[in-house]
């Protein structure tokens, strides 16, 4: 009885509070003004075919009008909401009006000043970039992240090739790769996670973003070299000391992807491996770069000069990988024989 009672009370207020007389109220639901006044009374409840028409007279949600309450968090999440999308309208068009007049000065006065369109293409591509970061975001309803990559890349390009354009010069193409394998570097594994690849390569990303970085890095440094004007060193020297620096990072990528062993066995392959290339890594590049016969670094552990510096360095970080890499190797073999007496 104090169920019905409160929950006509609740219907009485949220009338009142709509101005609705009962009877008014009864003609909207098409009921009888009689039904509503024993609502309000607690005589009786309405029935169920009337709960949305009696939310919608009311601005009530269905929750509240059985409940016989308020949703004041449901209410308050709603008016958050609007607030919000209010905020993110007014930001919008704001953005939209700041871009437009400032395209439009930038054009009547280029035009004004020199009877031609000019500088005004590099106004046009910094805007671009700034739209695609502030703006596009907020245009796409889905898939925020991918689009506002691809559009950042896309302006970024053509802010890079419009200021080749009007400065001049032959370094477009060592820039638009390295803008490209920057991205690659950083965004391909978001974007390759993202992406559904069939099954042979779904399990594969990591190796694809490798394959790919390493394509982008090769034709980086082959544009770099013939814009240097030292393309008789590509193949003696530039592509040598790539394929060395880049015999670390697949190595380790090699050994924690695909080496099926337990993870202490996989930093202590790590570590062996990390220790080795940096061991090795200055008497490969001073033979590859002055072109001497390979040689280890000189090292005497007391004696720090700089004859002995460099070499003494390096054992004692070779040693420490060294050192760290047994007791790694101690804790893979305990883990296997606890899985074993498992």
């Amino acid at each position: 009885m104090e169920e019905k009672i409160s929950f006509g009370k609740f219907i009485a207020r949220k009338r009142k509070e709509k101005s609705l007389t009962q009877r008014e109220l009864a003609e909207q639901l098409y009921v009888t003004e009689s039904a509503v006044s024993k609502w309000e009374r607690g005589v009786s409840y309405p029935d169920i075919t009337l709960v949305a028409p009696i939310c919608q007279a009311l601005d009530i949600t269905e929750h509240e009008l059985i409940a016989g309450a308020e949703d004041v968090q449901q209410r308050t999440a709603d008016r958050q909401a609007q607030q919000y999308r209010t905020l993110v309208r007014a930001w919008s068009w704001t953005f939209y009006i700041l871009y437009a007049v400032s395209l439009a000065v930038c054009f009547v006065v280029n035009l004004a000043v020199e009877h031609r369109l000019s500088w005004f293409f590099l106004v046009f591509g910094g805007e671009a970039l700034a739209f695609s970061l502030t703006s596009l975001p907020v245009l796409v309803p889905k898939n925020k992240g991918m689009w506002t990559l691809a559009g950042f890349f896309a302006s970024l390009c053509l802010l890079l090739t419009i200021c080749c354009i009007y400065v001049g010069g032959d370094w477009l193409g060592v820039a638009l790769t390295a803008v490209g394998f920057g991205f690659c570097v950083v965004f391909a594994p978001l974007v390759l996670r993202e992406l559904s690849l069939p099954a042979p390569f779904s399990r594969h990303r990591t190796l694809i973003c490798f394959v790919l970085d390493t394509v982008l890095l090769f034709l980086l440094v082959t544009l770099s070299c013939l814009y240097a004007g030292i393309g008789n060193e590509l193949w003696t020297v530039a592509c040598p000391v790539m394929l060395y620096s880049l015999l670390l990072p697949w190595g380790l990528m090699a050994a924690i992807r695909y080496v099926p062993v337990n993870g202490f066995f996989k930093t202590l392959l790590c570590l062996i491996w990390t220790g080795a290339w940096t061991f090795l890594a200055n008497s490969v590049f001073n033979a590859v770069i002055d072109g001497v016969w390979f040689s280890l670094e000189p090292w005497n552990w007391t004696d720090w000069s700089d004859t002995y510096y460099s070499g003494n360095v390096i054992t004692i970080f070779a040693a420490a990988c060294l050192v760290f890499a047994l007791l790694f190797a101690a804790g893979g073999i305990g883990l296997e024989v606890r899985r074993r007496k498992r």
